[in-house]
């Protein structure tokens, strides 16, 4: 697997990801979660530690900015990693123009 390195402060908000999304999220350092997950136990430490500091980074933010160049790798990493339900590509699309799944917006990202 490739090096994800990134910097950014403003992560999209977490109502944008699917349940699946989610938990994968919130449990892919869980050594019994990530040894049973097809692409999880393929990760390496930088991987782990990249999206580790990116999630620390993500669950702190104040504010959702989803055009800040942070959000748009982070979530373009995250589809890069094959941790986004679906077509990666449209996940992306969707995640940052302020849509959950099944094309609904998130109120709390300011979508209409």
């Amino acid at each position: 697997m490739k090096n994800l390195l990134f910097v950014g402060v403003r992560f999209a908000h977490p109502n944008l990801y699917g349940l699946q999304e989610q938990i994968i999220l919130d449990n892919f350092d869980v050594p019994e979660f990530a040894a049973a997950h097809p692409i999880l136990k393929e990760f390496g430490p930088i991987e782990k530690a990249t999206l580790r500091t990116a999630m620390k980074a993500y669950e702190t933010a104040s504010e959702i900015n989803l055009d800040d160049p942070g959000t748009v790798m982070f979530v373009g990493a995250l589809g890069q990693m094959g941790l986004l339900e679906g077509d990666a590509e449209e996940r992306i699309r969707t995640i940052l123009a302020g849509y959950g799944p099944g094309g609904m917006p998130d109120q709390a990202s300011g979508a209409s």
